[in-house]
């Protein structure tokens, strides 16, 4: 009969449970945390300690082991520790932003509540984007509509006419969107994007930014921290604030105040040797399409750099024996064929002989006195008095620009040419707002940027 396995299972059923059983409750007893914790796990952290020491990388001649960079104490724990503390800050301060405004909504004026309120509607739906990632067409919606509101921020921080509160809040939730919209891009609590914290080359990137650093000789003391904090948070972060995240920490294990700060200061490091080297973007792990300033220090200091120049005298008259006369008009024939093409150019020892290309420039200036534009004027002038009659106001109708040229063509009625203020009123706005739209935010965005305008 051939051989059967499970005749000895069915043989010796009963030891076999007996053994199984006696397995089953070591290992139960292992995983219930009586013997330090999980078996498993132990056992894992066991085989990993033995290779911990060796090394994984060489950092300036000295050996970078596994444990530095992963261990309990080691640079991932520390970076974790950083990265938690300003996520939750950041997350605090937007909250404690939109409060901050909602309480100075009676001392802002018509129009500053105007903005706080399309700002706070925008921000809520902001916060949401997450819930509808699979509907493009609401995406796009609410990035519009963020788009705007952004811009009319940026146009009442820069209005000199705007109310000091009005500025205030404006700035408050200018912070409050860059926040946001830093939480969104941001995973697993991780704050300084820039720099990421999920794998071993990760880490190896970062002690060589810290390096950088190094030589660039920035240095943070605690002080400094604190301050560089505030800044990141435009100085909102404080008081309730600050004590719930340090109640959230405490959950971290391992968390001290000190330690965590040290972690930050390190981050903040990293940052600006990034943005040294490789422009603000940095901050929002962008590429930049421009110099950096790094860049520029290198070629300022390549230009500048010192040298030592000496003049020797050459006298001609050691060189006359040289010369066996006259050259026949051959030679000189044959001279200028092999250098017609060529440009003079006194760092070539050659002669040039074709000339240079010139260039004849010409302006002409335009004042608005001439016949031409003040007939264009007048006729202009009319036709814009007789629409704004016909219109019941003595404005210039501007289609489109929703129920503000109402007060407009109101406080125009005093004016000596009240067509002509309000086309040029509307004509600024305008201007104003593209400029706002365009050119005031903070992120630097390539679509921004034609090919032709960057050099990487």
């Amino acid at each position: 009969m051939a051989f059967n396995p499970f005749n000895i299972f069915r043989r010796n059923q009963k030891a076999l449970f007996a053994v199984l059983t006696v397995f089953i409750m070591i290992m139960f007893t292992l995983q219930s945390g009586v013997v330090g914790g999980d078996a498993i796990e132990n056992f894992a952290r066991w085989l990993g300690a033995r290779g911990s020491k060796d090394p994984v990388c060489s950092l300036d001649g000295r050996s970078v082991s596994a444990a530095e960079l992963e261990g309990p104490k080691g640079l991932q724990y520390k970076r974790v520790l950083a990265n938690r503390f300003m996520f939750a800050a950041a997350d605090q301060t937007v909250g404690a932003l939109k409060e901050y405004a909602n309480q100075q909504h009676s001392k802002l004026s018509p129009a500053g509540q105007e903005l706080a309120k399309n700002a706070s509607q925008a921000f809520g739906t902001f916060q949401m984007l997450g819930m509808f990632r699979n509907q493009p067409q609401f995406l796009q919606q609410v990035l519009f509509q963020v788009q705007q509101v952004r811009a009319d921020i940026a146009q009442m921080l820069t209005s000199p006419s705007a109310k000091a509160e009005d500025r205030q809040v404006a700035r408050y939730f200018q912070t409050a969107f860059n926040l946001q919209e830093l939480l969104a891009l941001s995973r697993d609590e991780h704050y300084f994007i820039g720099a990421p914290n999920r794998s071993r080359r990760d880490l190896i990137e970062f002690m060589l930014w810290q390096k950088k650093a190094d030589q660039l000789g920035i240095r943070f003391s605690e002080r400094d921290v604190w301050r560089l904090i505030g800044a990141e948070f435009d100085d909102t972060f404080g008081g309730a604030a600050q004590v719930n995240v340090r109640k959230y920490m405490q959950n971290t294990p391992g968390f001290t105040l000190s330690a965590t700060l040290e972690a930050i200061g390190e981050e903040f490091r990293v940052r600006a040797a990034q943005s040294a080297v490789l422009g603000h973007s940095a901050r929002f792990g962008r590429a930049p399409g421009f110099a950096t300033p790094y860049e520029a220090f290198e070629f300022y200091r390549e230009q500048t750099s010192p040298s030592t120049y000496e003049v020797i005298p050459v006298p001609a008259q050691g060189f006359l024996a040289k010369v066996t006369g006259e050259p026949t008009q051959a030679e000189i024939d044959a001279l200028y064929r092999k250098h017609k093409d060529d440009e003079p150019n006194p760092r070539r020892e050659a002669p040039g002989f074709k000339e240079p290309r010139k260039i004849k420039l010409a302006f002409f200036g335009i004042t608005g006195e001439e016949p031409y534009y003040k007939k264009l004027a007048e006729e202009q002038l009319k036709t814009g008095e007789v629409l704004a009659k016909v219109s019941g106001a003595l404005t210039v109708p501007v289609p489109g620009a929703g129920g503000g040229w109402a007060a407009l063509a109101a406080g125009a009625a005093n004016l000596k040419d009240p067509a002509l203020s309000a086309a040029y009123e509307t004509y600024k706005r305008t201007f104003e707002g593209t400029v706002a739209a365009n050119y005031s935010r903070r992120m630097f965005d390539l679509s921004d940027v034609l090919e032709t305008n960057a050099a990487k």
